[in-house]
């Protein structure tokens, strides 16, 4: 198998535009994407011992509460928006990405659909990780190499997860089959 050199010079000319386009559209798709990602995590964090859920501030901040018996509710850490809003970059990310490849639209969809299902699971359980790791470590003082650890690839491999579902997805559409039916390699 070999690259597929017809392929390579159309992505970037479609890439760009696409990007720029979901860009523009961001500030609008990602308040609707985050109050779903967060409506699906409370769901998850009622469930965890201590108690946890997800709230908002009048400044627009996200706080995560954690319900002790003895001492009632109390934050352990805000959510800033700004860094959200950077980690859930790929939700315009990804789509561009897969609507630029080379390939039939309704391939390109088809994909697209998977891949965001995939990246919506990605969001919430990486935010659940997040936001329980940090309570461990913030209220519970475990101060444990491995919720540290989780907190790191959340915050930094987001945009890595991405590229990686993007690839997974769509590294076969590349190639062209070799015509050199030698054996040679």
């Amino acid at each position: 198998m070999r690259v597929d050199q017809k392929k390579i010079l159309p992505f970037p000319v479609q890439f760009i535009p696409l990007f720029v386009l979901f860009i523009c559209l961001y500030q609008e798709i990602i308040i609707a994407y985050q109050e779903i990602v967060f409506g699906v995590c409370n769901y998850f964090l009622k469930h965890l011992t201590p108690y946890m859920q997800m709230s908002t501030n009048p400044h627009g901040q996200r706080l995560v509460n954690s319900y002790d018996p003895e001492h009632g509710w109390r934050w352990f850490v805000i959510v800033n928006s700004e860094d959200q809003r950077v980690i859930l970059l790929n939700i315009v990310f990804l789509p561009a990405l897969l609507l630029a490849m080379p390939i039939r639209l309704r391939q390109r969809l088809s994909i697209l659909l998977y891949a965001l299902i995939t990246l919506f699971a990605f969001h919430t359980a990486s935010l659940l990780a997040y936001v329980y790791s940090l309570e461990r470590m913030y209220v519970q003082k475990e101060y444990d190499d491995m919720f540290q650890k989780v907190v790191a690839i959340f915050s930094a491999g987001s945009q890595i997860f991405v590229v990686g579902v993007w690839v997974l997805l769509t590294w076969k559409y590349w190639f062209v089959e070799s015509d050199d039916h030698s054996g040679r390699r």
